[in-house]
């Protein structure tokens, strides 16, 4: 089974962004998609709603251009611009879905925005998915890690946890992860910068999944479509 994590910064062509030009491109992405074949794709930062095709039901098109038959959308915020958040696309139908909302930090003393966030588990037949976006702040990160703690503790599934975490792999929430889930690219040592997607620096973006779930491989795709470089793995999972 592939599974793969990519925030797609609600369709932005990031070439064409670096030159002055906002323009929507769903086909880089789902060229992606279309190439690789994961099963299962998390995605950060999609819009659902809007008049402007810019921000229209954006899951649905992917869905509309990839031929994949399940998706589902999870909202976080209202913005101008309609609903915004997470989302979710599959070859595998989930049976059910809850979204749990991220507490937000109840003092905002740093020079970041701040933006409320959710973590989405799906329920499939034999594991369950979590899915997030980690905000910039560190409480928000901490309260994110605690948010995903509390709603898994009691989760006898085999899990996968993963999305754009907005933290690099020295930081603590990371290493308080790799002690109970192995990290995908941690696992065979390619664990490649993700952000930016044009000379990366930084690696923010993570698949975790239970130490008994078999890794088989792992890549981070070197394709820009988005500000952010995809994440893709092949698990095997009994």
């Amino acid at each position: 089974m592939k599974i793969m994590t990519f925030n797609i910064q609600h369709g932005l062509d990031y070439e064409l962004r670096l030159k002055g030009i906002r323009e929507v491109n769903f086909n880089k992405i789902s060229n992606i998609i279309k190439d690789y074949k994961p099963d299962i794709i998390s995605f950060n930062e999609v819009y659902n709603s809007g008049n402007e095709i810019e921000f229209g039901e954006q899951i649905k098109k992917i869905a509309e251009l990839t031929n994949y038959p399940y998706y589902s959308f999870s909202k976080a915020i209202d913005t101008k611009n309609g609903e915004y958040g997470n989302a979710l696309l599959s070859n595998i139908p989930f049976f059910d879905k809850e979204i749990f909302k991220i507490e937000d930090p109840i003092i905002k003393d740093e020079n970041v925005f701040y933006e409320s966030r959710i973590i989405t588990r799906f329920d499939f037949k034999t594991f369950s998915l979590y899915s997030t976006h980690f905000g910039l702040a560190k409480q928000e990160q901490i309260n994110a890690y605690e948010c995903f703690k509390k709603i898994s503790e009691n989760d006898n599934n085999k899990i996968i946890f993963l999305g754009d975490f907005n933290i690099t792999k020295d930081n603590d929430i990371i290493k308080e992860l790799n002690k109970k889930y192995n990290e995908v690219t941690f696992y065979f040592n390619n664990d490649l910068a993700t952000y930016p997607s044009i000379n990366p620096i930084n690696k923010i973006d993570y698949i975790f999944v239970s130490k008994d779930i078999e890794i088989k491989s792992s890549e981070t795709i070197q394709i820009v479509a988005s500000d952010h470089l995809p994440i893709i793995c092949d698990l095997n999972i009994n």
